[in-house]
This record gives C-alpha cells, structure tokens and sequence, in this order.
C-alpha cells in the first residue's frame, strides 16, 4: 500500500520455507507454485533465461534448496507428530475479521486447525532449533503476534471462544531436519494481542494521511 516501499525479494531461508509449507500443507498445488533448478545450474545466462521463462510466476529455489525443502517435507511426515497433528485437521484456511479496537480489516492464515485437538498448528523451519535458537528466532519474527491473530481470527469466524491452544511445530531446515513442537503461554498471546492491535492503529493512521513513516519524528 506504501507507493515507496521498498521491493521484496525472497532468501534461500524463506524460499525454503514457503516450499516446505506447500510440499506439507497444499501438495496439489507444488507443481504449479515451485520450480526447482537442475543440479549445476546457476541464476545467468541463456540456460536460466530459459529456464525463468518457462516457470514465470512460480517461487524457482536452486537444487539444494529444492532438495533440503523435501528433506523437511519428508522428516516431518516421518514424525509420530505429525499423524496427531494432521488427523482431523483444516490446511491452509484464510479468516477475516475486523480489528475490536481500530474497525481495521485482518487476515488470518493458519497452517493447520485441528478440529479434533480444537488446536492450530503452524509449521516453522529454522536453522537453530535449541531452546535459546528456536527463542530467538520467535521473539525476532514476532510470532506471538501471529499466534494471536490466528486465535481471534478463528474465534471471530466462528463466533466463538473455544479456540485459545496454539502450537508451534519447528523443523530444521538442514540435517538432521529434527523436529519439535512449541506451545505458546498466555502471557506470549497476550502480548501478542497488544501488538497487532497497536499496529492496526498505526495502519489506520497511515491509510487516512497516505503517508508511512519509518519511525516517530523526534
């Protein structure tokens, strides 16, 4: 909405994830989402001219990260987790409501709800998946923001308040592609509700002005 943002260009992290999430959450629609690069083949001349031609529109990862994006697909349905996780569950469902504070429209999309566990799942892949890495990891991606518009999202579509258990499942994305499963606290939900709404004020401020600044003015 910013006419000056800035572009967006994914890293190999992030196009690894986003294969992962479709190879395990919407497999039907891999082909037409991801290319994968040949072995050998490098992002210049007239063999990758091609080859980005041919696969116009779609998220083109390299051969390695190609590779390590099924490696996680393949550990994480190996997983005993995954059985539970995905027995009764919805992939992929998009939910919209409007802010209680500001009347701003929001979007949700969580990975997986469970409607047996009446839980969500969402699917991390990290590079570091100790206590201290996978921490970090969510205090610099502001997951708990996530987590808290997943929950008031579903609630609100479904008019409800049964749904307040949110997990995160974290898979490394290279060998031993080991997996493990997060729950959120309520402190961290809470927190998270403070900042998505706080940000929803800002949004609507910036929309009204048309003007997107970076920080406050000292």
């Amino acid at each position: 909405r910013n006419p000056k943002r800035e572009p967006f260009e994914m890293t190999p992290s992030m196009r690894i994830g986003t294969a992962f999430h479709y190879m395990i959450g919407e497999p039907d629609l891999v082909s037409a989402k991801l290319a994968g690069m040949p072995d050998g083949m490098i992002r210049r001349g007239k063999a990758w001219d091609d080859f980005k031609s041919e696969n116009d529109g779609k998220i083109i990862l390299s051969y390695s990260e190609m590779e390590s994006a099924r490696e996680m697909d393949r550990a994480m349905r190996a997983h005993p987790i995954f059985e539970v996780i995905s027995k009764g569950s919805l992939a992929e469902r998009s939910f919209y409501w409007r802010c209680p504070v500001t009347g701003a429209d929001l979007k949700a999309r969580p990975d997986l709800i469970n409607t047996e566990e009446r839980a969500i799942f969402d699917f991390k892949s990290t590079g570091d998946i100790s206590d201290e890495g996978v921490t970090g990891t969510f205090h610099n991606f502001n997951y708990r923001v996530q987590a808290a518009m997943c929950l008031d999202g579903l609630n609100a579509a479904t008019e409800s308040s049964d749904w307040d258990v949110f997990y995160f499942v974290a898979i490394e994305n290279k060998a031993p592609w080991s997996v493990r499963l997060f729950d959120i606290t309520e402190k961290a939900l809470t927190d998270g509700r403070r900042l998505y709404q706080s940000a929803a004020v800002k949004w609507v401020e910036c929309e009204k002005a048309q003007a997107w600044p970076s920080f406050d003015p000292q």
